[in-house]
């Protein structure tokens, strides 16, 4: 659902561009965090589909909730350097 989600806002002009799609690290309803390679998989989606903003919330850095060493390498343009178009990365179905 997260790629037919990028594909609707790439679907508008600059939509990716203007577009921040939030994830979220904490299950409210079963109060508990989300484990690290879920949330890690959600933002792989995202980026892998053509969006180009990622936020996670909440951050618990008391707790380093998420993990922030596995956490910072996909929130960072060293590991992720290029920025998506859809001339090489057409609408996924």
């Amino acid at each position: 659902w997260l790629r037919e989600l990028v594909n609707k806002a790439r679907r508008s002009p600059k939509g990716a561009e203007k577009t921040v799609f939030k994830v979220q690290a904490y299950g409210w309803s079963r109060k508990t965090w989300v484990e690290d390679e879920i949330l890690l998989g959600e933002i792989q989606d995202i980026l892998a589909a053509g969006g180009r903003h990622i936020a996670y919330y909440p951050d618990n850095f008391w707790l380093n909730k998420p993990t922030l060493k596995k956490i910072k390498l996909a929130m960072s343009t060293k590991i992720y350097p290029f920025v998506p178009s859809t001339e090489f990365y057409p609408l996924i179905p």
